[in-house]
């Protein structure tokens, strides 16, 4: 009898536990939203004073005009109206038209002057804006993501009535500062742009161990965009779109099985985890993993991919044939390195069972992409069949392969090409 009463105080305890942890959950939430809803809140509200003190000042301007005018009518009408029709006082009102002529030409003169003057000012302060807006046109915020992880934040939002949002999700050993062109792109053709530095990259590495989380980081990462999307669907009221390139791409693969919010996809760099490569890497991280610690090195798993797809390449460039970008990323502390033997462990399990919950898209659209150069797509192969199982599973899906391109597709000779296809999908 006191072993069920003490059975049941468990159970009623868990319970408890249980509603707390998700009413906590909720509360971190909607707080960890907030940074981005106050920074839009504020920029409306910076833009709504901005517009109205350039309409006062239009006004201004025109009352300014209006009584001008109207005071040089008047003394025109007054001189003309004279009944005085003497020689001394016809030649008086002559030299008074001259006089009130000379002083609006003056007048006009010195408005134009004055117009001259003023667009050079505002010319100098657009090109300076313009400089400004070229140098930076982000902000940078720490967004709480899972389990309380600060994300390293871009925030692409100048954009005049926005069409959508797109939240980037960028490739291993790399960081999201390296999507700032294409960010840009994307907001000039009306798509506010959002992008993290993904956990265990970048500026969110935490004290700059690259490759690690807490005990799954493929898991973990899925996650953390989740929160960041459900922060982003908060702050905006538009469609939100992702766009996943190589391990954001099968990232992004997790992403659209576990949210609604997103509407449309683009794995860029992708592959497909029903392949015999993916499924017997994953086999072999579960084998060696009964000799290795999980945080030793990549080892044999990363010699066998990461290390050994430049082989086949020029100077190993098997990202990009624009070898200035590859330059820039050998030269770039957050990009390239060793991961540990626990990311590709994580990266492989999770992968390999992707497909299996593929009735979880949906109805969002798909667009997958890559270059028959690229090692991690196998040439494009990985990138067909993924496109066929979609189709085959009712998703609406289409893949595109680019011809002699590598891994990067957004950093590609074509890139041009490629930008116009994404943008093509998003605005239809």
């Amino acid at each position: 009898m006191e072993e069920k009463e003490e059975m049941k105080g468990k159970k009623v305890a868990k319970s408890v536990d249980s509603k707390d942890t998700k009413e906590k959950g909720e509360k971190t939430r909607k707080t960890a939203s907030a940074d981005l809803k106050e920074k839009i809140s504020a920029k409306k509200k910076e833009n709504a004073v901005a517009e109205k003190v350039k309409e006062k000042s239009a006004e201004n301007e025109a009352s300014i005009e209006k009584i001008a005018d109207k005071e040089t009518k008047n003394t025109t009408e007054k001189i003309k109206g004279s009944k005085k029709t003497t020689p001394a006082t016809k030649a008086k009102n002559e030299n008074a038209e001259q006089d009130v002529t000379k002083e609006s030409v003056l007048a006009k003169n010195a408005g134009a002057e004055k117009n001259v003057v003023e667009k050079e000012s505002a010319s100098k302060k657009t090109a300076g804006a313009k400089k400004e807006h070229k140098e930076k046109p982000f902000d940078v915020l720490e967004v709480e993501g899972y389990h309380h992880l600060k994300l390293h934040t871009y925030v692409y939002d100048n954009v005049k009535a926005p069409k959508a949002i797109v939240l980037i999700v960028h490739g291993m050993m790399e960081h999201a500062g390296r999507y700032d062109h294409f960010a840009r792109f994307l907001n000039e053709n009306g798509y506010i742009v959002v992008a993290n530095d993904l956990r265990g990259h970048g500026h969110s590495a935490v004290d700059k161990k690259f490759g690690f989380g807490e005990k799954d980081i493929f898991f973990e990462s899925v996650q953390d965009e989740i929160v960041m999307l459900e922060k982003l669907k908060d702050a905006y009221d538009m469609p939100i779109y992702l766009f996943g390139h190589s391990y954001g791409s099968m990232l992004s693969q997790a992403i659209i099985q576990n949210t609604n919010i997103v509407e449309k996809c683009v794995l860029c760099g992708t592959a497909n985890g029903s392949s015999a490569i993916m499924k017997s890497g994953s086999g072999l991280s579960k084998f060696l993993s009964l000799f290795k610690n999980e945080r030793s090195g990549g080892g044999f798993i990363e010699k066998m991919c990461i290390k050994n797809y430049g082989k086949k390449f020029e100077n190993g460039n098997w990202l990009t044939r624009d070898n200035a970008i590859f330059e820039a990323y050998n030269q770039d502390e957050f990009c390239g390195g060793s991961f540990p033997f626990s990311f590709y462990k994580s990266m492989l399990t999770n992968m390999s069972k992707l497909n299996a919950g593929v009735n979880k898209i949906g109805r969002k659209k798909i667009f997958i992409i890559g270059g028959t150069c690229d090692p991690v797509g196998s040439k494009g192969k990985q990138i067909t069949s993924l496109n066929k199982f979609y189709l085959k599973n009712n998703i609406d899906s289409r893949c595109k392969v680019y011809k002699d391109c590598r891994h990067e597709l957004l950093n590609e000779l074509n890139k041009d090409e490629v930008y116009n296809d994404i943008l093509e999908f998003f605005n239809n």
